[in-house]
This record gives structure tokens, C-alpha cells and sequence, in this order.
């Protein structure tokens, strides 16, 4: 399991999307005030399921296509929560209107990045098992 490069990939996407749920802040006031994902439930609840999915995706190492499935899903649902936090949403998250985009605004694209590198993986492991099938 470990020694596929797409779990490698996938491990950090799950490091870049803890860092961005835990650690980082997401928005930061003049004053020195810092939100993280942890400070609004609806994110925190989006970041989590996007945690569980890399974690399942990472344990069916087995199901490449079910894998790339999961993936993808993955990294369109982090693409919209974002573009979420990203737009100017100030009422929606209850953050002073002077508050500015910190780095954990822009970690998850890390995560995408992973994400789509994981994919390319799989997708070259499931054609190299197709061609290996036809030789037989």
C-alpha cells in the first residue's frame, strides 16, 4: 500500500487538508485575530468530510477505479469550499468585514494538487494491469 506513489500523494493531501482544518488560519483580522475552519461548524463539517474521503481512498488501495472515483469527487468538493472561503462571504461566516485571506485560505489547492497526482497514478497503475490482462 505504501509503496504505490499515489498513496504517498494521497497522504499529503491529508497533511495539506489537516493543516488547512487545524493549524492554519483561514482568515485573519488587522487586529490580530485569526479564524480557522475550526471556527465556523459548516466548514469544519465540509473539511472533515473531505478528510474521511482521502482516509477512505487511501484504505481501498485495492479498487483503483472506485480510488480515482473517490478522488475526483474529492477534488471538486474542496474546489467549491474554496471558492467558499475564498469569495467574499463575510455575513455567511460571521467575520468582521476587514478580516483578510491568511494561508489556510489557500492550502486546500495543495490538497487538489495532490489529489490530481494521486489520480495519475492510479490511472497509470489500472493501465498497466489492463495491458497485463491482454497479454495473457
Amino acid at each position: 500500500m505504501i509503496q504505490r506513489i499515489q498513496t504517498v500523494y494521497l497522504l499529503l493531501a491529508l497533511i495539506a487538508m489537516v493543516l488547512t482544518s487545524f493549524v492554519f488560519a483561514t482568515w485573519k483580522t488587522p487586529d490580530g485575530l485569526e479564524f480557522t475552519a475550526m471556527d465556523n461548524r459548516i466548514l469544519l463539517g465540509a473539511w472533515l468530510i473531505s478528510i474521511v474521503a482521502m482516509v477512505i481512498a487511501i484504505i481501498s488501495y485495492k479498487k483503483r477505479i472506485v480510488q480515482m472515483r473517490i478522488n475526483t469527487f474529492n477534488m471538486f468538493f474542496i474546489l467549491l469550499m474554496a471558492g467558499v472561503v475564498i469569495s467574499d462571504i463575510y455575513p455567511f461566516f460571521e467575520l468582521p468585514e476587514n478580516a483578510q485571506l491568511h494561508i489556510g485560505a489557500f492550502t486546500p489547492f495543495a490538497a487538489i494538487f495532490f489529489l490530481s497526482m494521486a489520480n495519475r497514478g492510479i490511472r497509470k497503475d489500472e493501465n498497466l494491469v489492463r495491458s497485463l490482462d491482454r497479454i495473457r
